[in-house]
């Protein structure tokens, strides 16, 4: 799905466009509003009259109007998305919507073979089911020689390398949000174990967003940058795929 569209392109929706039209991707936009419509222009989205005619020209559209009754109209609506939009493309409701609602619209949509998605957002581009709650635990790994290691009930895990390295202590002081330090605590391992990315068979990679594992991936090699979330698309990462991560569910589970 390359050609996204923005319905209601306000504040969080002009921010949508901006990092969409920055990664490449072909952007649409409508709003009632010609003022807003304009801006979304300026900002790099062809602007189109209707959510109808925005349907006819993208694959998948961000729904980011106000509440229930927009919603419905954008989406269900004489000029709604669902009366253009082809088979196999995929709206995403953003608005602050009841549950109730959005069943409504993915069923009428569902009879068309669009997909409904519906979760609203954090803070862009993660919605409510891309962040873990904030939580306290602990855990604890037992280090032994090698002579004790081989004594215990359970079979040892062997560690070959490790590495560790910051980069920062808050996200502020961070020179790229689309890169981390595992890179080079990743690179001290791998030499130290004599290993690299491609001898990898499994990994537990920190999870607190969807997007914090994705761009760990990155780091440590496992996969190109601003790839990691094939890992997860192309079913790399899920248990019995050829790189399993995080098998128990992660902190989003």
């Amino acid at each position: 799905m390359d050609r996204v569209g923005i319905v209601g392109p306000g504040r969080m929706g002009l921010a949508m466009i901006e990092h969409l039209v920055k990664a490449g991707f072909p952007v649409s936009a409508t709003d009632i509003d010609p003022a807003q419509l304009a801006k979304a222009e300026e900002a790099g989205a062809a602007p189109f009259a209707s959510s109808a005619e925005l349907g006819r020209n993208v694959d998948y559209a961000i729904v980011a109007v106000g509440f229930d009754a927009e919603t419905v109209e954008v989406t269900m609506g004489a000029d709604g998305l669902i009366g253009t939009m082809a088979p196999g493309s995929c709206i995403a409701v953003c608005s602050t919507s009841s549950p109730e609602t959005v069943r409504t619209v993915a069923e009428r949509a569902a009879g068309k073979g669009i997909d409904v998605l519906d979760a609203r957002i954090i803070a862009w581009p993660l919605t409510l089911y891309n962040c873990c709650l904030v939580t306290d635990h602990g855990g604890a790994v037992i280090v032994a020689r090698p002579e004790i290691a081989r004594d215990l009930a359970t079979n040892p895990v062997w560690i070959t390398g490790a590495g560790e390295s910051m980069g920062h202590q808050n996200m502020l002081e961070m020179e790229d949000f689309t890169a981390t330090s595992a890179s080079r605590s990743s690179a001290i391992a791998y030499e130290m174990a004599g290993l690299g990315p491609d001898d990898m068979e499994m990994a537990m990679i920190y999870d607190s967003f969807t997007i914090t594992a994705a761009i760990t991936a990155e780091m440590l090699g496992l996969a190109p940058r601003g790839k990691g979330y094939t890992l997860w698309k192309n079913g790399d990462a899920a248990q019995g795929g050829r790189l399993p991560i995080n098998t128990s569910g992660g902190l989003l589970a």
